[in-house]
């Protein structure tokens, strides 16, 4: 049967019994071609990929879970789509997840909603699971030990305090001591905090380990070095946020010459709100973000940032995860952590006299 000639279907091809009808070769054949055997004729095999690609037919997942077969997906859980830089990770870790043959199962969940995203990968027999994001709390804890209790890879691309949890990440407390001693070594005492809020989440914890070991290590007092003031705010972006806290900063009776923000985005926000007080930066104050993102090279003066080194962290939480899987092995307890970068731009310069 000669497929170039065969006329395509109305209906669109749903299993893999109508491809082996349409191309006059039994179910079987079809399913071992479709599923990479070796061993078959060539000309068979180029007959069935031809009219996959004609007819744009895609194997039905469910069914090799329904025959007890491997799924060839990946759970990945993601806190939100608020944040650029988690966005575009998990962008990286779905491209690289395909390029080694798995469909990626995306869940958007918050720290209550763990039992669903677990319950949801249990169904579709998900042979591991990515967690993205900000993840804390007792329902993830939970989460983490049913899957080392089953045996399923697992791997959180974010700071983690989770006992058993596999981390790979940037390493955060070392990006904020960067951070921190760029500040110092220009001579700036007293830094303000922006977004970063202790006990919120592992990762901005994290970061505050970071502050606090560059000003210890100067031997100087955290309490009178580092400022923050009361979250307080309604905002519903970083960028906005950003330059709330630059104003409320000027109005404080002492304000620090120098800021660490959460991201990129809340230091631009932060520089706007200066501006519009007539504070300069970097003339009167000094600002850092993190990320490393486009925006942190488009704003004037461009933004000294802490690259989170995204592409790097994501390949290396998914290689990690990929060893597991091609070892048939789960492991616990792992932790890698990424040396960051800081990235010395226009926003920053030497304390004011």
């Amino acid at each position: 049967m000669n497929s170039r000639n065969q006329s395509l279907p109305t209906a669109p091809i749903r299993t893999t019994a109508e491809l082996a009808r349409l191309v006059g070769l039994s179910r079987a054949t079809v399913s071992r071609i479709l599923n990479g055997h070796k061993g078959i004729k060539q000309k068979n095999v180029d007959r069935v990929m031809q009219m996959v690609k004609r007819t744009g037919f895609t194997a039905n997942p469910y069914s090799r879970i329904l025959r007890g077969r491997r799924s060839g997906t990946i759970a990945v859980c993601l806190s939100d789509f608020k944040h650029y830089a988690l966005v575009q990770k998990l962008a990286i870790v779905v491209r690289l997840l395909a390029d080694a043959g798995y469909t990626a199962l995306i869940e958007t969940v918050d720290n209550s909603d763990h039992v669903r995203s677990a319950r949801l990968a249990t169904r579709m027999r998900a042979e591991a699971v990515v967690f993205a994001g900000q993840h804390s709390g007792a329902e993830v804890a939970a989460h983490v030990r049913d899957l080392a209790a089953s045996a399923t890879p697992h791997v959180f691309t974010d700071s983690c305090s989770i006992p058993g949890a596999n981390v790979v990440t940037v390493d955060r407390v070392r990006a904020l001591k960067l951070a921190t001693d760029h500040l110092l070594d220009l001579g700036h005492r007293r830094i303000g905090i922006i977004g970063i809020v202790p006990g919120r989440t592992p990762v901005e914890d994290a970061r505050l380990g970071g502050l606090h070991q560059a000003v210890l290590a100067r031997h100087l007092d955290p309490e009178r070095t580092l400022v923050s003031l009361p979250v307080g705010s309604t905002a519903t972006s970083n960028l906005i946020y950003g330059r709330e806290m630059a104003a409320r900063f000027v109005a404080t009776e002492r304000m620090p010459t120098a800021y660490v923000t959460l991201n990129d985005e809340m230091a631009f926000g932060a520089i706007e709100g200066f501006r519009a007080a007539g504070v300069r930066v970097p003339l009167d104050v000094s600002v850092v973000g993190f990320n490393n993102e486009d925006i942190a090279v488009l704003t004037s003066p461009a933004i000294t940032t802490v690259d989170a080194e995204v592409a790097a962290s994501a390949s290396a939480a998914v290689e990690f995860l990929l060893d597991q899987l091609r070892t048939r092995k789960a492991i616990s307890g792992y932790c890698r952590l990424l040396p960051p970068r800081l990235i010395v731009r226009g926003s920053t310069g030497p304390a004011p006299a």
